[in-house]
């Protein structure tokens, strides 16, 4: 069974669990039939997860953990592990994958991972198995897609504006900052586990950063093959 494992921009209490439930939904998205309890998702922890944060730091420390950054990643590659590599847009949905702010940095890690697995590739071809989770503009644009749950948690007015901001297959991906908008005083880091946990996958849907993620992913050989092995209709052994 190949292991998925997330490697997450966010350091709060719960963004481990709220990753977790947010690669189930777009794996759902891809592949349906497929068996959460036969798809193993871990996080990174430890020395790689402080590494995302030096990422585009210039200081010989942040050096050094990006340089052991790209070791981990490469190790865990060559063994057939995926990696879920998580960063916010930090920018409403401009229509396309990524975002402005990181593409660059993302670029320069991938070109020093391939190095690092020496396949003679040129700099600029796809590494198997390394994908981007990229909300838009954050993870609370696709949390706060779960409306039942914000009109639980949120009061009345912050409920209303999202349901206001909410557009027909787009979501809330244009919204600049919207945990710091009106949804924020009524919502905060302390929901978005439950909002994470029982967001739905026609919710999801709705964004357009998290439909243009599945179609990526699709690409992904190794993702494929885990989640057909994943399926309800793959042969078990005896």
């Amino acid at each position: 069974m190949s292991a998925l494992v997330i490697y997450p921009e966010d350091t709060g209490k719960d963004a481990d669990e709220v990753l977790r439930a947010l690669v189930k939904l777009l794996t759902r998205m891809l592949a349906p039939d497929h068996r959460h309890d036969k798809l193993k998702v871990n996080v990174a922890s430890g020395e790689p997860r402080r590494a995302m944060r030096a990422l585009v730091g210039k200081s010989q420390e942040d050096e050094a953990l990006r340089r052991k950054l790209v070791n981990n990643l490469a190790t865990r590659l060559s063994s057939g592990e995926i990696i879920i590599f998580h960063h916010d847009g930090d920018e409403p949905w401009r229509g396309e994958p990524g975002s402005a702010k990181f593409d660059k940095t993302i670029a320069k890690l991938l070109r020093d991972v391939r190095r690092a697995l020496n396949t003679g590739e040129p700099d600029t071809t796809p590494v198997p198995g390394f994908l981007r989770l990229v909300p838009h503009y954050s993870v609370e644009a696709w949390l706060y897609l779960n409306h039942a749950e914000v009109q639980r948690l949120a009061p009345e007015r912050a409920a209303r504006w999202l349901a206001a901001e909410r557009r027909p297959g787009h979501g809330l991906d244009h919204l600049h900052k919207p945990k710091d908008d009106e949804a924020g005083k009524g919502l905060s880091d302390k929901h978005n586990r439950a909002l994470a946990q029982t967001l739905r996958v026609e919710d999801l849907q709705e964004s357009p950063s998290a439909r243009a993620i599945v179609e990526a992913w699709r690409g992904c050989a190794p993702l494929m093959t885990a989640l057909g092995a994943a399926s309800h209709y793959a042969p078990t052994s005896p």
